[in-house]
């Protein structure tokens, strides 16, 4: 409030009109502005956006806000001495592969690419590593995906079947497959780029005032 900044919580905006430079909240209410600037965030990318159904099973895991690592947790909880699968070779994946052989759970990393961190790390950097998680018991099947999976009468995942033929048994499946942007307000309406909105070196869209 000092520095003329007003805070409005538990208010979601639900349309953004940005030529006549309004917002409209769930309430009906209308907010102008001279400059807008947008941080939304992202969202996890699901498997069902890449055709692949089913994961929304109790022990299918991604990791995103509270919610996701409670249920990550409570995962782990229930297989300890078991065997888990991480989809994804990024951040995500190796820190939740980290996190889940630490307490006792047998690893197998999936991801399509030669090596992981493929976008971030060198070959060498990734060697590094992979030989480091592999000396803990993170086994890494690469260059391959996921397909389908086996489960049980109750819907839990039982296996990982790969694009390979190959089987995985497991307890619990993590996936980290990337993020988009949330830009749905602004579809159609703002220039984008790469699945987020584009923008120049002053961080501007192709509405300058965004």
């Amino acid at each position: 409030k000092e520095q003329g900044i007003e805070l409005v919580l538990g208010t979601r905006v639900i349309s953004a009109d940005v030529r006549r430079k309004t917002l409209l909240t769930a309430t009906g209410e209308t907010i102008s502005y001279k400059t807008l600037i947008i941080a939304t965030g992202a969202r996890a990318l699901k498997l069902e956006e890449f055709g692949i159904s089913g994961s929304d099973a109790a022990n299918i895991c991604y990791l995103r806000n509270l919610e996701d690592a409670d249920k990550l947790v409570n995962a782990m909880n229930s297989c300890s001495g078991g065997n888990a699968v991480v989809i994804g070779g990024g951040y995500i994946g190796m820190e939740c592969a980290a996190a889940l052989v630490t307490n006792k759970i047998k690893v197998t990393m999936v991801f399509p690419e030669k090596h992981c961190m493929g976008r971030l790390f060198t070959e060498k950097i990734a060697e590094y590593y992979e030989s480091y998680y592999t000396s803990k018991g993170v086994t890494f099947t690469k260059g391959t995906v996921l397909t389908s999976f086996e489960k049980d009468s109750t819907g839990k995942v039982t296996s990982v079947i790969l694009k390979d033929g190959n089987h995985l048994p497991a307890d619990m499946v993590v996936v980290g497959i990337g993020i988009r942007a949330n830009t749905s307000l602004f579809e159609g309406q703002l220039l984008m780029e790469k699945g987020g909105i584009k923008v120049n070196g002053q961080m501007q869209s192709s509405d300058s005032s965004v």
